[in-house]
């Protein structure tokens, strides 16, 4: 399964949907939708922006328990993988590799401020 976070701005988002996905299949296995607001406003979760991709792994974990996933796929976001060790210990990790590659390329381009390489 491949899970990744979105939210509704880059910054100070009020809103971040996780959403699973087989990667056989390529169909959409859970959604999980946490939102914060202000004054009257539905919400089902009150703390920082950066928590929100976490939050909603945790609600997601009583559905992945049910289905027989092998491993899961993440874009190397250390909060994903403590949530899943915790959890669902026997899963098998693996990291995307186009954020691999924007990770690489990023720090590739900080040591080669000089353009050397």
């Amino acid at each position: 399964v491949s899970v990744d976070g979105a939210w509704d701005h880059w910054r100070e988002g009020n809103e971040c949907q996780v959403v699973f996905v087989n990667k056989r299949s390529d169909k959409v296995i859970s959604v999980q939708q946490v939102t914060k607001g202000y004054g009257n406003e539905t919400v089902n979760f009150s703390g920082a922006s950066g928590n929100m991709e976490s939050e909603a792994n945790r609600h997601s974990l009583p559905k992945l328990k049910q289905i027989k996933i092998k491993g899961y796929t993440h874009d190397d976001n250390n909060k994903t993988r403590k949530i899943f060790s915790d959890n669902l210990r026997e899963l098998k990790e693996h990291l995307d590799s186009v954020h691999v590659k924007k990770s690489h390329e990023s720090n590739f381009a900080k040591f080669n401020i000089n353009g050397i390489l």
